[in-house]
């Protein structure tokens, strides 16, 4: 059996600043081995994680390639569900510090394999650059926050447009579908992330790293987010009344209340929104749910396309403060590089890799 590669980011950048969902991965009861690195920009974290991510693909296990949504190429963790393993960043915006120690936990540092005489020398410019990062990141959470501001005023609008008894009737239908109707004496539990996330090369997504491997794929189709807001919120409380286990991704606009893709491990089904800043490969669309159908277009204020523009050009600037955080990243990197032992760290990943089979 070909081994599954899945794909989402454990936080993102959201109008509440950088949010995390990192306590759901997994936690200390389901797992036997996580490890938490710790080490500063260019250290070598993401690089370690990627020969630990193909380590565990190579022995036939199902990975999890979690994203940095400040620089989606670099990876803040490694996930193997069925073993119970865990790699992850544990360094700012998202720290992480063992729960179990020594029962569960150890953490690998790598500031052990840098120069940190040299490193001191480089005091100034290192504050310096954090301090300009810190300032792009609050200018991007500004602009989004406003954003989001535009966002509920044209949520309204949409909202008042709808026929809700339409988008009941197609939850309904899927409930007779996988037979969710009945009630189970424990509920099943919910455990959240983002599939898409506000990142530095614009909005990114990993959805179709869902879809490939399911059984069953829903497009649910909502240009505007009420219908399908209010859709996902009732499937999700559905099917863990009904007993079932469900990974919800949210969307970073709302990072707190809108859920905007749901996998369902046991029944292999993945249901999905498409709407302007998203969407799945048709090849792996099993049925279309379309929610458009049940929004009178005549109803909708004409202000809301303006709203709508708006909303985007604050996207957009907020983007783009994101990219420029990421360049000066960049830049700091270059304040350890030169600094750091990589044979040492080869040897710490050497180890980790060795251990796993």
């Amino acid at each position: 059996m070909a081994v599954k590669i899945r794909e989402y980011f454990p936080g993102s950048n959201t109008p509440a600043g950088f949010y995390s969902y990192y306590d759901y991965i997994l936690n200390s009861r389901e797992a036997n081995r996580i490890i938490v690195l710790k080490g500063g920009p260019g250290t070598g974290k993401s690089s370690f994680m990627r020969r630990v991510a193909a380590r565990l693909a190579g022995l036939g296990y199902d990975t999890e390639l979690l994203h940095c949504s400040s620089d989606p190429n670099s990876l803040d963790g490694v996930c193997a569900r069925e073993t119970g393993f865990l790699i992850l960043d544990g360094t700012a915006p998202h720290i992480v510090d063992p729960k179990a120690p020594g029962g569960v936990d150890e953490i690998i540092n790598l500031g052990d394999c840098w120069n940190t005489e040299r490193i001191r020398q480089r005091k100034g410019a290192i504050i310096q650059t954090n301090e300009a990062i810190s300032g792009c990141f609050a200018r991007a959470y500004n602009y989004l926050s406003a954003a989001k501001s535009l966002q509920n005023q044209i949520e309204h609008d949409y909202l008042a447009a709808t026929n809700p008894e339409g988008v009941k009737a197609e939850l309904e239908t899927l409930k007779k579908t996988f037979g969710l109707n009945s009630f189970s004496a424990k509920d099943g539990t919910e455990r959240k992330a983002f599939l898409g996330a506000i990142t530095p090369l614009g909005k990114l997504n990993y959805i179709d790293t869902f879809a490939a491997h399911a059984k069953y794929v829903y497009l649910i189709e909502a240009d505007i987010a009420p219908n399908s807001g209010a859709f996902f919120r009732a499937l999700a409380d559905t099917l863990t009344t009904a007993g079932l286990d469900v990974r919800t991704f949210y969307c970073p606009m709302s990072p707190d209340a809108k859920i905007e893709h749901i996998y369902v491990p046991a029944l292999d089904a993945f249901f999905t929104t498409k709407n302007a800043y998203h969407a799945v490969k048709e090849a792996y669309v099993s049925e279309t749910i379309d929610l458009n159908q049940y929004v009178c277009a005549e109803r909708v204020p004409v202000a809301a396309a303006i709203d709508m523009e708006s909303y985007n050009t604050l996207l957009a600037r907020a983007i783009e403060s994101i990219a420029g955080a990421k360049k000066l990243h960049d830049e700091l990197e270059q304040n350890y590089i030169p600094y750091m032992d990589f044979e040492k760290v080869d040897f710490l990943a050497k180890n980790v890799i060795e251990s796993l089979g």
